[in-house]
């Protein structure tokens, strides 16, 4: 597995220690479960003028167009047929979408 970490050693920001934690867990989880052998995973982290981003990215399998605008729903899988290898109940880019607008985000 490959990580890259593009944050600042300066770059401070105030956010719900818990809640946080767990939204860059789920994506990084999903990262890991939707990739290829060769898993590449890459957080940045850019200060902008009125707050600052972090972008999480991955070389994963991707998610099709005609879904992407569901994902965070809650509930939303990604239909698969009657197969899922990656088990869940479609909560967690939910959680992590919530995490970041009560933080700000968008």
């Amino acid at each position: 597995m490959q990580f890259g970490l593009h944050i600042p050693p300066e770059a401070t920001v105030s956010v719900d220690r818990v809640h946080f934690s767990n939204a860059l867990n789920n994506l990084i989880d999903n990262a890991i479960n939707y990739s290829h052998e060769q898993v590449a995973i890459s957080l940045t982290f850019l200060q902008q003028p009125n707050g600052w981003k972090l972008t999480v990215a991955d070389n994963g399998i991707g998610i099709p167009k005609a879904y992407q605008s569901a994902i965070f729903d809650r509930f939303f899988r990604v239909p698969t047929g009657d197969l899922h290898p990656v088990k869940g109940f479609g909560l967690g880019l939910a959680y992590v979408k919530q995490v970041i607008e009560r933080h700000g985000g968008v």
